[in-house]
């Protein structure tokens, strides 16, 4: 890997934070995500229940994000993504 976020090739830290844009397209995490000084967002150190919580989901596949976004992924891909509970149903 990188020591920082903008040297990976693959990343749009480096566009965000130069405002070189190389192909990357940045409309669409730049209307999630304001920010006006990118690399001290970059610097920021993470929260351990960010980082665990994306470790659940790599070990296990599902995807992260609220509710509707899920339900939005499992409509067009035509599968369930959210995990069901465990153990057996209960008897109503």
């Amino acid at each position: 890997m990188v020591e920082k976020a903008s040297d990976w090739k693959w990343s749009s830290a480096k566009a965000h934070i130069t405002g070189e844009n190389e192909g990357i397209p940045l409309e669409d995490i730049s209307l999630l995500i304001r920010k006006e000084d990118w690399s001290r967002y970059l610097e920021e150190p993470d929260e351990e229940s960010t980082i665990e919580t994306i470790r659940c989901h790599t070990n296990t596949g599902r995807p992260i994000g609220e509710d509707n976004f899920i339900k939005m992924l499992e409509e067009q891909l035509g599968r369930r993504l959210k995990a069901l509970s465990l153990g057996r149903p209960k008897k109503e």
